[in-house]
């Protein structure tokens, strides 16, 4: 029942992010505590990683440019919530140079 309740926290989460980053982060999907999101390539999504665990968040990659997110069972709403500062805090990171690689 947490993995329910927790995952429906992140993917709300994930599509809150994309739609703050559109451009940047797309597809936010996921099942239970099992949710990705797309980034515009996979250089992009090498520099978000990066980001990610100099801020604190374990963001694997996966595929050519998604990076997904498996938080333990046990995790609770503020853990979801922490995470989600620390990915937006990372994007905030990577933003301006994938934008001054599409301008």
């Amino acid at each position: 029942h947490n993995a329910y309740r927790m995952g429906q926290r992140l993917l709300e989460g994930l599509q809150a992010v994309e739609e703050r980053h559109a451009g940047l982060v797309s597809n936010a999907r996921g099942r239970g505590l099992m949710c990705a999101i797309d980034l515009p390539d996979g250089e992009t999504r090498d520099r978000l990683v990066r980001a990610c665990l100099g801020a604190g968040l374990l963001a694997p990659a996966c595929g050519k440019r998604s990076l997904r997110f498996r938080p333990p069972l046990t995790v609770d709403a503020d853990e979801i919530d922490e995470g989600l500062e620390r990915l937006s805090s990372a994007l905030k990171r990577v933003r301006p140079r994938a934008e001054a690689v599409v301008a």
